[in-house]
């Protein structure tokens, strides 16, 4: 998977190639420092999310778009 955009350098650049284990939070906790692939309808492409346990976070429409 390429990645497009910069929200998480340096830690990931854009245009980097990741490698994603789809399902693999079905089988693991999500734990401090992991990064989770999120995907949602309307969006071909997955958002990239980096948080710790209790962080929330909502995809909002925004006007333009």
């Amino acid at each position: 998977m390429i990645v497009h955009g910069n929200s998480l350098d340096p830690l990931i650049k854009s245009e980097q190639t990741i490698k994603a284990l789809f399902g693999y939070c079905d089988c693991n906790k999500i734990k401090r420092g992991d990064i989770v692939l999120f995907g949602y309808a309307g969006n071909k492409n997955p958002v990239i999310v980096k948080g710790i346990s209790g962080d929330k976070f909502e995809l909002r429409e925004t006007e333009g778009d």
